[in-house]
């Protein structure tokens, strides 16, 4: 068997110690920019504490703030916009296709926003135009929905009118007793 001594030559070597060097310095500034973003979050959640723009107590907003903070230190804490998002994309995606799109549009901002969790509930309104020969002709009713175990009444003929309907006969209204009308 022929073994060959391999060599490692001085330039090759240089190169990957090199390229290790800056991997090694983009990472540390990675966390330094980290480090610097968790700091200015909580440098503005601290503010928020001390202007009262919260709904806690001043001393528990601070507490809030610092374990936030303890907890983007260690990478633990879940970016909330995100999960926002995943969870409107998600009752979204429970709708039918064609309203699918317009939910994905209200949740991302567009139309009109009102009220607060707070207060009850939000709500959103938004205007959809829709093209002529979609909609129904004038004075036409939309088609009825059917019911279960109920057939779905035929619709009037055009021009139609309603058959006249006899009134209900009226009951005597009762009489106290001992009282004479």
């Amino acid at each position: 068997m022929n073994a060959r001594r391999m060599s490692v030559r001085l330039p090759s070597l240089a190169l990957c110690t090199a390229g290790l060097l800056l991997a090694s310095a983009s990472s540390a500034f990675a966390a330094d920019s980290a480090r610097t973003e968790i700091q200015r979050q909580y440098q503005a959640d601290v503010a928020r504490c001390n202007a009262g723009q919260t709904a806690q107590p001043k001393n528990v907003c601070l507490q809030e703030a610092g374990a936030a903070r303890q907890e983007a230190m260690r990478s633990r804490l879940v970016n909330a916009n995100q999960q926002y998002d995943q969870n409107a994309t998600a009752r979204c995606n429970a709708l039918p296709a064609a309203d699918r799109s317009a939910c994905v549009a209200q949740m991302s901002g567009q139309g009109r926003t009102m009220g607060s969790v707070e207060g009850g509930g939000v709500l959103r309104e938004m205007t959809i135009q829709v093209p002529a020969n979609q909609v129904n002709a004038p004075g036409a009713a939309p088609a009825p929905m059917p019911r279960a175990g109920r057939p779905v009444p035929a619709p009037m003929p055009q021009g139609a009118a309603p058959a006249p309907m006899a009134p209900a006969p009226m009951a005597p209204a009762p009489q106290a007793p001992g009282i004479r009308y």
